[in-house]
C-alpha cells in the first residue's frame, strides 16, 4: 500500500524459489532406449528379494525432485542417500563411506560427499540455505542415482538391502580387499 493507504503500483513481488515450467522429454529418437531401459529395470526390480525397499527408494527419489525449493530437494535427496546406504541411524561417515565405495576414486568422492554433508548439517542444524542450491542438488542427485543403479543391478544377488550394503563396508582399495579375502579363506580353513 502507498503511504496514503491506497494501492501501490511500485511493488514487485519476487519468489527466490521460483522455477520456470519444465518442458517434458521429447526426443522420439531416444524414446526406444528409454523404454528398453525401463523394461530392464522393472524386470530386475520384480526379480529382487527386496523389491519393496527399492520401490521405496525410487519413490523417495521421485518425491525429492518435486519440491520447487532447492533446499527441500537437497534434504530429501540426502534422506534417500541414507536409505540407499542403509544408514538412517548411523553416523555420517558410514553414509559417506558407503556412497563413495561404488566409484573408481572413492577418496575423491568421499571429499565431495563430505562437503555435501556439511551443507546438509548447516541446513538442518543452523537453518542455513544450501549454498549453490542447484549445483549441490545436482551433485547429490548423481550419488543417489548411482546408488539406485547399484541396487537395481545387484538386487538379484542379495537377500536384502542390508545384505547388499555389506559390500559397501569393504575396503575400496584392491590390496586391502585381497588381504581381507586371504584372512577370510584362512578363517574358513580354520573352521573346517
Amino acid at each position: 500500500f502507498s503511504q496514503g493507504g491506497g494501492e501501490s503500483k511500485d511493488v514487485w513481488w519476487h519468489d527466490p524459489e521460483y522455477i520456470e515450467p519444465i518442458s517434458p522429454f521429447n526426443d522420439s529418437g531416444k524414446w526406444k532406449i528409454v523404454e528398453e531401459n525401463r523394461k530392464w529395470f522393472m524386470k530386475q526390480i520384480h526379480k529382487s528379494s527386496y523389491t519393496i525397499d527399492i520401490c521405496n527408494a525410487l519413490s523417495r527419489y521421485n518425491s525429492a525432485l518435486n519440491p520447487s525449493s532447492r533446499d527441500n530437494q537437497f534434504l530429501k535427496l540426502w534422506s534417500t542417500l541414507e536409505l540407499l546406504t542403509h544408514t538412517a541411524r548411523n553416523k555420517y561417515d558410514v553414509t559417506i563411506r558407503r556412497a563413495s565405495f561404488i566409484w573408481k576414486d572413492p577418496n575423491y568422492h568421499y571429499q565431495i560427499l563430505n562437503n555435501l554433508r556439511y551443507l546438509r548439517n548447516a541446513a538442518v542444524h543452523e537453518s542455513s540455505d544450501i549454498t549453490d542450491g542447484e549445483l549441490s542438488v545436482y551433485q547429490l542427485k548423481r550419488y543417489v542415482e548411482q546408488l539406485l543403479f547399484f541396487h537395481i543391478r545387484n538386487c538379484t544377488r542379495h537377500k536384502s538391502m542390508s545384505e547388499s550394503v555389506e559390500m559397501l563396508d569393504l575396503p575400496a582399495e584392491m590390496p586391502a580387499i585381497r588381504k581381507k579375502l586371504s584372512l577370510l579363506k584362512r578363517a574358513v580353513r580354520f573352521r573346517s
